[in-house]
């Protein structure tokens, strides 16, 4: 394979590394990664004063945080249904 095939097989590739392997974010946000998440993962993980912060089991913020042993920041982020966007860092 020649190097402009590999290159126009990444550039195509919408994947956003997030520094954990086989998790891949959504965006990124000052360095960080971001991950969409829904409604009540968003609004129940906006308590700062929680010592754990709780999403399902396969979603891409738990599988980070595992790879990451819990120690690297990430921005979570939820739409509306009037489409703004919300925006929160999680450590």
């Amino acid at each position: 394979m020649s190097n402009e095939e590999e290159n126009n097989g990444e550039e195509k590739s919408d994947v956003i590394d997030s520094g954990v392997e086989n998790v891949s974010a959504d965006d990124t946000y000052k360095g960080c990664p971001v991950f969409d998440v829904n409604s009540t993962e968003f609004f129940n993980n906006m308590r700062k004063d929680r010592n754990r912060m709780r999403f399902s089991n396969n979603s891409k913020p738990s599988q980070f945080m595992k790879g990451s042993k819990y120690r690297k920041p990430f921005y979570m982020a939820y739409k509306d249904k009037n489409g703004e966007k919300f925006l929160s860092k999680v450590k």
